[in-house]
C-alpha cells in the first residue's frame, strides 16, 4: 500500500531538507499542531534518506511509552519492513544496533553510549527540552554529539512557545522554527481542507478559583492548583455540565491537575455510569496504553 503525504507534510519534509542544503549547522524544529500527522514526518524522511544512503543512522526520541508506539506504528505504515528497533523500559524492548531507533529518553539516557554513531536524531515533543545542560536529553545528545559532533537534531512540536522562555529557540537546543502551522491562518486552514476538526468551544456555568494559586518558572505550581480544584463539588458540577455539552460525542478525554484529581474524576465518572479510566504516572505502562487503546477505538 503507498502512502500518500499530505501536502503541508511534503512541505514540511521539504523544509528540513532546505535548511541543511543551504548550509546551515542549527537544530531545527517544526510546529504542527495535534492531530496533524507529526509521526509521519520522520518516517518519510527516514526513509527516503535510507534508501539513497543505506549508511545513515537515526534514532527518534520521546518521552512516554505511548508516543513511542505512535511513531513506530507510523514508520511501519510508511515502511512495513523498516529496520526499526525500540528502546523503551515500558514497551519491554532495549534495541540498540538497528539503523532506525525509536526510543524513550529515561531508558535511553541510562547507557546513551549504547547507540553509537547516529547521524539524524528527532525529538518529538521538542518543547519538553530543558534548557538545563543537566537535562536527560541536553545529556544524552551531548554523548551521541561526542561520537559523532555532526548528528543533526530536528525538532517536532505542537507548542514552540513555552511560558518562562518564550519560543524554543530562544535559547534552548532548537535554533530555528523551519515551518509552522501553528500561527492562526495556517490553522485555519487546517480546519478548512478538513484536516482538522473545527473547535467548538462552550461557556461553562461552573468556573474555578485560582486566585491563590502561586505561579513559578511561568506555570501554576501543581499542587496548589489541585488543591483548589480538587474538590467534590466543584469535580461533580463540571462532569455533569461535560456530560450534558457531550452527550452526542463517542469519546471525551478530560484534563486534571493531578494524579489525585484525575484519580477522583474516574471514580465519580464511574458512579454516573460512564466508563471512564484514568492515565497518569503511577499506572503500570502496560494499563496506560490498554487504556489509550480503548479509547481510541471506543470501548
Amino acid at each position: 500500500m503507498t502512502f500518500t503525504l499530505r501536502p503541508y507534510q511534503e512541505d514540511a519534509l521539504q523544509a528540513i531538507w532546505n535548511y541543511f542544503a543551504s548550509g546551515k549547522k542549527g537544530n531545527p524544529c517544526l510546529a504542527h499542531p495535534t492531530g496533524t500527522g507529526k509521526s509521519h514526518i520522520p518516517a518519510i524522511f527516514i526513509k527516503r534518506i535510507l534508501q539513497t544512503w543505506p549508511d545513515q543512522k537515526f534514532i527518534l526520541a520521546t518521552h512516554v511509552s505511548d508516543l513511542i508506539s505512535q511513531n513506530a506504528d507510523a514508520l511501519l505504515e510508511v515502511w512495513p519492513n523498516a529496520p526499526l528497533g525500540i528502546h523503551s523500559a515500558g514497551l519491554g524492548k532495549r534495541e540498540t544496533v538497528l539503523p532506525i531507533i525509536y526510543a524513550g529518553i529515561q531508558s535511553a539516557i541510562k547507557k546513551p553510549e549504547k547507540f553509537g554513531h547516529r547521524d539524524i536524531a528527532f525529538v518529538d515533543e521538542a518543547h519538553l527540552v530543558s534548557q538545563d545542560e543537566a537535562s536527560m536529553y541536553l545529556r544524552f545528545f551531548s554523548v551521541l554529539k561526542s561520537i559523532n559532533p555532526n548528528l543533526k537534531i530536528i525538532g517536532l512540536s505542537a507548542t514552540p512557545f513555552r511560558i518562562g522562555q518564550g519560543y524554543i529557540t530562544e535559547g534552548g537546543l532548537f535554533t530555528d522554527i523551519v515551518h509552522d502551522l501553528t500561527e492562526m491562518n495556517a490553522f485555519n486552514k487546517l480546519i478548512t481542507d478538513g484536516y482538522l476538526a473545527p473547535l467548538i468551544p462552550h461557556k461553562t456555568a461552573t468556573t474555578l478559583d485560582i486566585s491563590e494559586v502561586g505561579i513559578a518558572s511561568g506555570e501554576f505550581i501543581a499542587k496548589q492548583l489541585q488543591r483548589a480544584v480538587d474538590k467534590k463539588e466543584i469535580t461533580n458540577s463540571a462532569l455533569r455540565e461535560a456530560i450534558e455539552i457531550g452527550h452526542n460525542r463517542r469519546s471525551w478525554m478530560i484534563f486534571a491537575t493531578g494524579i489525585e484529581h484525575a484519580e477522583h474524576i474516574a471514580e465519580m465518572m464511574n458512579s454516573f455510569g460512564i466508563d471512564c479510566a484514568a492515565i497518569h504516572s503511577q499506572k503500570p505502562d502496560d494499563y496506560n496504553i490498554a487504556a489509550i487503546k480503548a479509547l481510541k477505538n471506543g470501548q
